[in-house]
């Protein structure tokens, strides 16, 4: 069995970041107070969040782009950052734009590396 979608979205992400030069630590997949991914470089620490929408109705509203905004804040960050790959309301853009948000559409790899993979077997 391989790690869902989202998943293998988020260590996409954090393995693209690690390429850029940052330090990376990609946090658990539940519960991670809205940062997928911490990022750090030249001092300054951001988090991203990561949202694995593709093709689906669901959009990015300004309500996501202001949790991560606040959580940017809660966990003592520099800046944040919003990866994505599916569509962003307006609003979210005007939003993300006011409080310095990057937003980086990145089209997601289906490429799970192999440590990924579950190889506990279920009985």
């Amino acid at each position: 069995m391989i790690m869902d979608a989202n998943r293998a979205f988020e260590l996409n992400v954090g393995d693209y970041f690690g390429e850029q030069g940052y330090d990376v630590e990609v946090t658990r997949a539940t519960a991670d107070w809205g940062v997928d991914v911490f990022i750090q470089k030249d001092g300054k620490k951001g988090a991203v969040q990561v949202k694995n929408y593709g093709n689906s109705r669901t959009r990015i509203s300004r309500k996501d782009i202001m949790e991560l905004y606040g959580a940017m804040a809660f966990f003592d960050c520099d800046f944040a950052m919003l990866v994505y790959n599916g569509a962003m309301n307006e609003d979210a853009i005007k939003v993300a734009s006011k409080l310095d948000i990057q937003c980086i559409y990145m089209d997601q790899v289906i490429e799970v590396p192999s440590v990924l993979e579950d190889t506990s077997m279920e009985i």
